[in-house]
């Protein structure tokens, strides 16, 4: 029992010793014994028999890593890449590749937040400048260390954002009930001065009919007056003609 315990305790020593001395960023995957399931590996192996000898492993990460697009095309394919935690550690310095995958080309770092980077990048349809924001959580550990990643910060930054963009809802809704009355009451008192008006143009109309009226039953009254003022006309006895 006790040189078996010492056996093992030797090989986590040596295989400990063999991590500290391998690059992270390169891992020996030839140790490991794992066959892939996917149909990618499979048909890149049809299409080249000189890479017969090459392990699984290899495989893996290499077309993973040239042809980022088959991770989308191979769910298989994508969960061993992702199991084998590959995320290119020697990428150029404006290029960022996240662990979902996303390749960004041409980036520009515009802000560094505690929940991730906000970048500018080129794409390779358009020659114009793209943004988009990076959280931490899909960013690989060399960036999360040289922007000092910190998961509790991070976490307080967005509750922070979080109740800064409801308070600016909640003031937005304030706002727009506010403007929403004060309209309200513009419509009304300029409604309600229309009905004032309309009603004085009702009454100016009604006062000069009814002047217009009196003016011409005033002028009939005269006129009867007059008619009636004549003298009666006189009969000539000789001509027998009426004299006025």
């Amino acid at each position: 029992m006790k040189k078996t315990i010492a056996t093992i305790g030797l090989c986590v020593v040596f295989y400990v010793s063999a991590l500290a001395q391998s690059s992270p960023a390169a891992p020996d995957l030839s140790s490991l014994k794992w066959i892939s399931q996917s149909k990618t590996v499979e048909s890149f192996r049809r299409q080249n028999p000189q890479l017969a000898s090459i392990p699984d492993e290899r495989l893996v990460v290499a077309i993973g890593v040239k042809f980022p697009h088959t991770l989308k095309m191979d769910s298989v394919f994508s969960n061993e890449f992702s199991a084998l935690n590959v995320i290119p550690a020697s990428e150029p310095e404006n290029q960022i590749t996240t662990r979902s995958h996303e390749v960004y080309r041409g980036v520009k770092i515009i802000r560094v937040d505690p929940d991730g980077l906000t970048i500018s990048y080129t794409n390779s349809t358009s020659s114009c400048s793209l943004m988009s924001k990076l959280k931490f959580g899909d960013l690989s550990e060399s960036l999360q260390q040289k922007y000092h990643y910190d998961p509790q910060a991070s976490l307080d930054y967005q509750i922070k954002q979080q109740q800064a963009e409801l308070e600016l809802r909640q003031r937005l809704i304030t706002d727009s009930r506010i403007a929403t009355e004060s309209q309200n009451k513009w419509i009304d008192e300029a409604l309600d001065q229309e009905t004032i008006r309309q009603q004085q143009k009702l009454d100016r109309e009604l006062a000069e009919a009814k002047q217009k009226q009196a003016e011409a039953e005033q002028k009939q009254a005269d006129a009867a007056m007059m008619e009636a003022a004549k003298p009666p006309p006189q009969i000539n006895q000789q001509q027998n003609t009426f004299i006025y």
